[in-house]
């Protein structure tokens, strides 16, 4: 019980117009966060850093003390990574980060952080750091008890001290963009771009990915796990 209508049939002909039935909030369920962010991805930005506040600066102090992710901000900055993942974003992800940025800049979640995460797959493929990869598994029909769908992922991130930090703090994210589809991501505080998620449509998705064949990749297209978000 997210707070989603569920009322919808997905196979109407002609537009769908969807619908939710909840107000912004988040609820601490337990151990696990839910988190309802409703409205444009600006104001869901301001939601977010005004409801997860505390889970925020937290974050905060985890990348500017472990060693990953302390090391990651300035390289970035320094190849221009930062620079890119504005300019090559989708428009939701700068927003949802400037209205982050917006409410909480003084604690230290500026703008830069929250983009450079939520570009970081594109950065730690170029770093070529070496990372456990997660596995995900799907079972359907006669391989479940009641035929429904199972959809599940393994958060294999273990090599990085913020591990910690994700595991602590497990957060469903729950997202009524204006106009666009309810969804349902599987994350953490400060999660913009999704690796595990559900639509109201139905879709539910999760990012693999490895390393690239090619020695040298080039700097175009877009983030993987912003992809997900976006379909």
């Amino acid at each position: 019980d997210l707070g989603v209508a569920g009322d919808v049939a997905p196979d109407i002909a002609g537009p769908i117009s969807w619908e939710s039935d909840f107000e912004p909030d988040v609820e601490n369920r337990n151990g696990v966060w839910i988190l309802r962010l409703k409205g444009t991805p600006y104001d869901m930005g301001v939601q977010f850093a005004t409801l997860m506040r505390d889970q925020l600066i937290e974050a905060v102090e985890i990348m500017e003390n472990t060693q990953e992710l302390s090391l990651m901000e300035p390289i970035a900055k320094a190849m221009g990574f930062i620079e890119e993942a504005t300019a090559m974003s989708y428009p939701w992800a700068v927003e949802e980060c400037q209205g982050m940025a917006d409410v909480l800049a003084d604690e230290g979640w500026t703008y830069d952080r929250c983009i450079m995460l939520a570009w970081g797959d594109v950065i730690i493929e170029h770093l070529q750091w070496e990372l456990n990869f997660c596995t995900q598994f799907v079972a359907a029909g006669d391989a479940t008890v009641d035929g429904e769908l199972v959809h599940g992922r393994n958060l294999d991130w273990s090599d990085w001290d913020a591990i910690d930090f994700l595991l602590g703090n497990p957060t469903i994210i729950v997202r009524h963009p204006d106009g666009r589809i309810p969804t349902v991501s599987i994350g953490f505080p400060g999660n913009v771009t999704p690796y595990t998620a559900i639509s109201m449509a139905g879709l539910s998705m999760a990012s693999n990915d490895a390393d690239a064949v090619q020695e040298a990749i080039d700097r175009t297209g877009r983030s993987h796990v912003q992809m997900v978000r976006e379909v």
